[in-house]
């Protein structure tokens, strides 16, 4: 049994129990769960990823000697919190589709309807289509992103009925 000082000076030993929070206390990786050196390596990186982790919890410079082996992009990714889904479903408006079954001026309204130009660049993106000219430029307008949306439509369309023929 380990030697351990009082208070009052005199010196005894520690209970088992004392042993082991001494022993996590000192050495960490000690008290991480002992993996056998022929176990898969899953479980060698689950007890490693364990001690580290446990380590990062406890001791905020580690922490942060640790992120720093990252790019400040990531790092700051990892800290700031998730946005929340707005709820916007751009397969919900599939362009070709819109444009297939209801015309050119009901695939127009639709897309007017759309707030943000990210939002139109999702739903271009979602029906598979390519935005050309000045719709591909990251200054363009909202109109103008309409007008590449439904150009790349009737283009799909037109090569589909083509390509039918």
């Amino acid at each position: 049994m380990a030697k351990t000082s009082r208070s009052n000076g005199k010196t005894g030993t520690a209970s088992p129990s004392r042993q082991a929070r001494l022993a996590r206390k000192s050495n960490p990786a000690k008290s991480a769960r002992t993996v056998p050196k022929s176990a898969p390596a899953h479980e060698i990186l689950a007890a490693l990823f364990a001690v580290v982790t446990e380590e990062a919890q406890r001791n905020e410079a580690f922490a942060r000697r640790l992120l720093s082996v990252y790019p400040e992009a990531m790092v700051a990714r990892i800290e700031k919190p998730q946005k929340r889904n707005s709820g916007f479903d751009p397969g919900a408006y599939h362009a070709i589709n819109i444009l297939h079954s209801h015309g050119e001026s009901m695939l127009r309204g639709r897309l007017s309807s759309i707030r943000t130009k990210a939002q139109l660049r999702q739903i271009a993106r979602r029906s598979g289509l390519r935005l050309t000219g000045p719709a591909a430029r990251p200054s363009a307008s909202m109109a103008q992103i309409v007008d590449g949306i439904v150009e790349a439509a009737k283009t799909y369309e037109a090569q589909r009925a083509a390509a039918i023929e």
